[in-house]
């Protein structure tokens, strides 16, 4: 149901709380849904941090290619977070090569040390 209505809700609010209601939950049945929700601008933040929450592995190859904001101006930080809590260390080599790149911030610097730092304990 919550799949759904993050799909096709009434509006964008209710779209994004039934997402985030997905990453509370740990639903790892929504895993796939929440993955195909990182191509949607609308959900993709939601969507990375609902995967961190969920922290299940099979979401690491979709974050990993959504290192980058959909409309490339910038570091998706949700990405980033979501791939330290999920702890896969194959994220590692993706994360280091992010952090010499020109679109960074400090903010975006300070996640990518946060996850590495989480995939090195």
């Amino acid at each position: 149901m919550l799949i759904r209505i993050a799909e096709s809700g009434e509006s964008i609010k209710v779209r994004n709380e039934a997402c985030e209601q997905l990453g509370i939950r740990k639903d790892t049945a929504a895993v796939p849904a929440l993955v195909r929700f990182l191509d949607d601008p609308v959900l993709q933040w939601c969507a990375a941090r609902s995967l961190g929450q969920i922290a299940d592995a099979r979401a690491t190859s979709s974050l990993r290619a959504h290192l980058v904001l959909l409309d490339s101006s910038g570091v998706n930080r949700m990405a980033v977070w979501a791939l330290g809590l999920i702890g896969d260390t194959s994220a590692a080599g993706d994360l280091t090569a992010l952090e010499s790149s020109p679109l960074l911030n400090a903010q975006d610097s300070s996640a990518i040390r946060e996850a590495l730092t989480r995939l090195r304990r």
